[in-house]
């Protein structure tokens, strides 16, 4: 509806609704409710032109749609990383992809260097790029992600990917290697619900996304955020697959402890710093200093932490006494010992070294 301001009363109305699809995909994303993806349902099957992919990508289409609104979604989408997710249809992505080769080629100065915008990066013209390596394109002002993976210890001039499948329960990528020797790195997932995932790696011998002849397999539990060393045969494009079995916990219902490195202070051999709770469960807090080797230097009980269920910070300052001082290599842990499930075990931890900054 289109309302007049002094009185409160519409003027114009819309057969479906408008806006941004940003705010349904969010609400769908937290509740896991179906009927949040509603109000998009209605847009993409009335035809309604604001539907659509800009520059070859739209994050909606990535959602975990029914068959009947996803062939419906097919027949709408049919170019860009949209098409090809839809229709696994590989051509869908070239005419998106040569555009962009061909501005960025063409304009390498004015997007870099001589950037005419003071407040942001433009990268919406490489948006085909950033979803074919990591599920989804993350842009200014798209603030709802569907990012698949993402990879570290990899070099992106040494490695080609394309996300080919990506849901809570299923996650199959292609890379390709250009150098002549192995590369080793990891690829860590963000869209997989909690559970015992079977995971099956080989090499793609003709180009369709798909592993040909003997895959090395294996059993792991994995969950948003996990990380899967990879090991990419030179010259070749290895394709990984993930397919969950069981469905374990609700991650996003665990505590998640939390270290900041700019709250951490080293001085006079003391370590001090402030332990968050930003999780959706109370946990009871450990601090340990520990060295390079894991050695346990310094240790205390912080008490009970609950959960900050009412949008207000639950936090506990500590201090930690180091005889003599952290050595080299030292790091803050909270949990050390490992003993609480949390959404994100990563944000345990601060190097001593980073301490502050």
């Amino acid at each position: 509806e289109t309302v007049d301001i002094a009185s409160g009363e519409p003027v114009a109305r819309t057969p479906i609704p408008r806006g941004p699809t940003e705010h349904w995909l969010a609400l769908h994303q937290l509740t896991g409710n179906t009927d949040w993806l509603e109000p998009i349902k209605m847009g993409f099957e009335s035809e309604y032109p604001g539907f659509h992919a800009p520059y070859g990508t739209s994050s909606f289409v990535l959602a975990d749609w029914d068959d009947t609104s996803r062939e419906k979604l097919k027949s709408r989408f049919t170019s860009g990383y949209a098409g090809f997710f839809l229709h696994q249809d590989r051509a869908m992505l070239e005419e998106q992809l040569n555009r962009t080769l061909s501005h960025y080629s063409l304009y390498p100065h004015m997007v870099t260097e001589a950037e005419p915008k003071t407040d942001r990066v433009s990268t919406s013209l490489a948006s085909m790029v950033f979803a074919c390596y990591l599920g989804d394109a993350p842009n200014r002002n798209d603030w709802v992600r569907y990012n698949a993976v993402s990879y570290e210890g990899l070099r992106g001039e040494d490695f080609a990917a394309l996300v080919w499948e990506s849901t809570g329960e299923r996650l199959r990528v292609a890379i390709y290697n250009f150098r002549d020797t192995p590369l080793q790195g990891f690829l860590r997932t963000w869209r997989l619900v909690h559970g015992v995932y079977t995971i099956r790696t080989g090499v793609d011998l003709d180009d369709n996304g798909a592993i040909d002849g003997d895959a090395v397999e294996r059993e792991e539990t994995l969950q948003r955020g996990s990380r899967i060393p990879l090991v990419l045969a030179p010259r070749k494009v290895t394709v990984i697959e993930l397919t969950r079995t069981k469905t374990l916990d609700d991650q996003l219902a665990r505590a998640d402890l939390a270290l900041s490195s700019r709250e951490v202070q080293v001085k006079d051999g003391i370590v001090t710093g402030i332990a968050h709770n930003i999780g959706a469960k109370s946990a009871a807090v450990v601090a340990a200093v520990l060295d390079v080797n894991g050695k346990i230097l310094a240790e205390k009980s912080l008490g009970n932490l609950e959960a900050p269920l009412d949008l207000k910070p639950r936090q506990v300052a500590f201090s930690l006494d180091v005889p003599g001082g952290p050595p080299p290599g030292s790091r803050v842990v909270l949990d050390p010992g490992g003993k609480i499930y949390e959404i994100d075990e990563d944000n345990n931890t601060v190097s001593l070294e980073a301490a502050g900054s």
